[in-house]
């Protein structure tokens, strides 16, 4: 079942930064620092800058083929990735269902180290931020861009991903699950 998210406060919530915002050089300095961390990277935008800073995939990578609902950036990302998953996800919405059956492959993947493509038909950005309470381990780095400011990146640890998931687990009473 979709949940909607369908209440302006929460949309402002989250759409400002979860941890420190990087541009330019201060970024890329940021990606080379990252080693052989885990990665997920959230947006073509932000996949493309991680994909041409170290010159290796991330470890997950959530696009739609846009970028800010708008563009295309007009990148092929399929040769950087050993594994592609399609999914669908409407726009403002988390698909629960959606998270535990076509995640699966992607939770496999993370855990042997297969850099895997996740091609979202709809919108990439809630589903993504859901995503790392099913498979990410402690010290996996989620990027995301943050509009118009530049990229944030966020380091999960188990508090964090107990602190997404009572997040989402919290849209339900309030938003109500819908079909």
């Amino acid at each position: 079942m979709p949940l909607a998210l369908d209440e302006e406060e929460l949309r402002k919530f989250l759409s400002g930064p979860l941890a420190p915002i990087y541009r330019g050089e201060a970024f890329a300095s940021a990606i080379l620092g990252l080693g052989k961390r885990r990665t997920i990277a959230v947006g073509d935008f932000v996949t493309a800058k991680f994909i041409r800073i170290s010159s290796s995939p991330p470890s997950v990578a959530f696009v739609d083929g846009v970028t800010m609902r708008e563009k295309s950036i007009g990148e092929d990302f399929s040769e950087a990735f050993e594994d592609i998953v399609e999914v669908s996800n409407r726009r403002g919405k988390v698909d629960l269902e959606t998270l535990t059956e076509a995640l699966s492959q992607v939770e496999t993947n993370f855990r042997e180290g297969v850099p895997t493509l996740v091609l979202v038909k709809g919108e990439e950005d809630l589903l993504a931020l859901a995503a790392p309470i099913f498979f990410s381990s402690p010290g996996t780095i989620l990027l995301y861009g943050q509009p118009g400011k530049g990229a944030v990146m966020l380091e999960l640890f188990y508090p964090m991903g107990e602190y997404l998931s009572s997040l989402l687990s919290s849209l339900s009473p309030s938003l109500g699950m819908k079909d």
